[in-house]
Order: structure tokens, then sequence, then C-alpha cells
């Protein structure tokens, strides 16, 4: 008895035998690549913790692409890009508030620099 996931695979590759009668090479080639995904794979992670980690930001559109994988070769990968890609844009977030947040302290504030109360003109 096969497995589901073996036989899966084996009907994969019949599938690819029947397509390409004329080309077993290109068979091979593609039954090594996905042989080799979860390498490619760890591979890519690594990458991405080491160089990707410090600056996420330029790299958005990659980290959308891997984001959206969806083998269960591959889901590691996935969810690091979904972090990276998240906390790219939780720091520009964060730097719009604090942009936002400084130009309307600037409103509340009066000439001698001491907060003004709003809601009122006059006390008294």
């Amino acid at each position: 008895a096969v497995s589901g996931g073996a036989a899966g695979e084996q009907e994969a590759v019949e599938r690819l035998r029947k397509q390409n009668p004329k080309n077993p090479q290109s068979v091979l080639d593609l039954v090594r690549s996905h042989r080799g995904l979860v390498l490619k794979a760890e591979l890519i992670a690594l990458l991405l913790s080491r160089l990707v980690l410090l600056a996420p930001a330029p790299y958005r559109h990659q980290l959308r692409r891997l984001a959206a994988f969806s083998l269960p070769e591959t889901q590691v990968l996935a969810t690091l890009a979904q972090e990276l890609l998240e906390h790219s844009l939780l720091t520009d977030l964060k730097s719009l508030v604090a942009r936002t947040l400084s130009g309307l302290d600037m409103f509340h504030h009066g000439r001698s620099g001491s907060p003004v109360r709003g809601g009122g003109g006059g006390g008294g």
C-alpha cells in the first residue's frame, strides 16, 4: 500500500511523463526540483532572516509573493515572509502615527509651549 502523499506524487510524475513523452530529462528536472523544495525554502528563509530582517520595506513585493506560498513544504517560509511584511508595514504605520501626532501637538500648544485647553474661550 502506498500512502496518499506518495500516491499523489506518483500520479503527478506519471502525468508529467505522458505530457512530455519525448523529453524525459525535463520530467526528471521537475521531479528533482520538487524534491529540493524544502531545502530551497530553508535557504530562502535563512537569507530573509539574515538580510531582509534589518530593512524589509524594499522587499515588500517579494515578501508578498513568498507569503502567498501554500504548500506544506513552504509553510515556514510563507509564515516568515508574512511576519517580515507585517513588521515592515507596522514600522511605516508607527512612523505615520508619530508624524501625525507631532503635527497635532503643534496645533495644541500655545506660544509659551504650554498646552492650550480646547473647548472654550475664557475662564472666569
